[in-house]
């Protein structure tokens, strides 16, 4: 009889899935686990049937191998070295490239999945392509940890590829790097002048540097304010003006009629100070007043509000 189950195509699955999580949805220094419940389903489906197999031994039935037998085959693509590769090199023809440029005893090849991330050039989130020969490097004391640089390509505008290292050790995956540097969208009522100190907030949140986020959405809004007529006249009378000061002089140009319906920056200016100086990591601080701080901007532009 014929075996029923193949741990090669389940495991590729997962390890194209865990790739494409990680590059598409994660940041740096975060993390993903391949799915490995195709090992202990394959080895089920594998002790049953070969239970089921008549012979020729005594007793009518052939002795079968343990269940741990079989799980071990498919633990066995998840312990072995992996070797990238991307699309093009997996395509027809592509044998003469495995027999001589890259697939080495006891391990297993990887075709690299399409992602889908954003593009420095482009300006938003792209599908990309994996390009050819990404690099690997083993660990020294196992072979299931390894270290992979990516590169991948943006199906618009075909520039200069986004490079990522990844480290692996056993079934997890993380994100160790990125070049250039991980870009965000900023929401368009943010003041274009500000933008990249907004995105650069989001960046090192995203990154787990929550402090470090924290500090950097209050320069913003304190450089917001900077631009503000009433925060300058009262800056040229008092260079030494205090944050709670600054803020206090630009909540007097809104309407009261906006006070009360929409979040004002001096709140925002307030919490974030005190988790600075606090060094609260807080991650619901920072999510909170980023949200905060979006919702003061869309609703200055919907009542058309000059700063």
């Amino acid at each position: 009889m014929p075996r029923t189950f193949d741990f090669y195509e389940p495991f590729q699955k997962s390890a194209k899935e865990a790739f494409r999580a990680l590059l598409s949805e994660k940041h740096l220094y975060q993390s993903v686990r391949l799915n490995t419940d195709f090992v202990d389903r394959g080895a089920k489906v594998l002790f049953h049937q070969a239970e089921q197999v008549p012979s020729m031994m005594a007793g009518g039935f052939r002795t079968v191998r343990p269940w741990e037998d079989y799980r071990g085959e498919g633990l066995r693509f998840i312990r072995q070295q992996w070797v990238l590769k991307s699309g093009v090199l997996y395509a027809e023809g592509s044998v003469q490239y495995l027999a001589s440029a890259g697939h080495v005893p006891d391990s297993v090849d990887i075709k690299l999945p399409t992602i889908e991330t954003f593009c420095p050039r482009c300006k938003r989130r792209l599908p990309f392509n994996p390009m050819d020969y990404p690099l690997r490097e083993q660990g020294r004391d196992s072979p299931d940890e390894q270290w992979f640089h990516l590169p991948y390509e943006c199906q618009g505008c075909k520039g200069e590829p986004v490079r990522f290292l990844v480290r692996r050790s056993k079934d997890k995956l993380t994100l160790c790097g990125r070049d250039p540097m991980e870009s965000v969208h900023v929401p368009s009522e943010i003041p274009n002048v500000l933008g990249d100190r907004f995105g650069a907030a989001i960046v090192a949140m995203q990154s787990g540097q929550t402090l470090a986020a924290i500090f950097l959405l209050r320069v913003f809004v304190e450089q917001y304010w900077h631009r503000n007529a009433a925060v300058a006249e009262a800056l040229s009378k008092d260079p030494r003006l205090s944050g709670d000061k600054k803020g206090e002089a630009y909540k007097g140009t809104l309407p009261e009629d906006f006070k009360q319906r929409f979040p004002t920056l001096c709140e925002v200016y307030s919490e974030l100070s005190a988790a600075m100086h606090g060094a609260d990591e807080s991650a619901l601080i920072f999510e909170t007043n980023l949200s905060r701080i979006t919702e003061h901007f869309q609703a200055l532009k919907l009542f058309k509000i000059g700063a």
